[in-house]
């Protein structure tokens, strides 16, 4: 949980449109963030084992500037990734990992230009599949 404010506004708060209010949110700051994670190792009389792992991640909503004229808002979002490892027991393993696997579409960053009118944002990163090899000499 987070509860930020401006207590001191200093020379931002100077001039006929001030770069920020009191009452202004801070960028990129969800009130509410949590994360949740479950992984398990079967371990087989081989000496190999498995793992999976999934983990989920909420991010409340935020604004992406402090501007509280040209504002941009990223609404409250989850992100869902899951992981699979193989270890043979000896020196090699593997391991299948997806990232963001319902590709839910957020912002990570944006402003509004005065002179364009125009909305700049930059995507959060949509699904993504990796798998790993590792080796290790021993």
């Amino acid at each position: 949980w987070l509860n930020t404010k401006y207590v001191d506004l200093g020379p931002a708060a100077l001039g006929v449109i001030p770069a920020v209010t009191k009452n202004s949110s801070f960028a990129q700051a969800p009130e509410i963030t949590g994360n949740i994670a479950a992984s398990y190792v079967f371990g087989f009389s081989n000496g190999t084992s498995l793992t999976p792992r999934i983990d989920y991640t909420y991010t409340d909503d935020y604004v992406l500037t402090t501007d509280d004229i040209r504002q941009s808002k990223q609404e409250g979002y989850g992100l869902l990734n899951v992981r699979v490892a193989y270890d043979s027991g000896q020196n090699w393993s593997v391991a299948l990992a997806g990232t963001n696997i319902t590709d839910e579409r957020y912002l990570n960053s944006g402003f509004i230009t005065a002179a364009e009118q125009f909305d700049f944002v930059t995507l959060g990163r949509p699904t993504e599949w990796g798998l790993t090899f590792n080796l290790r000499f021993e």
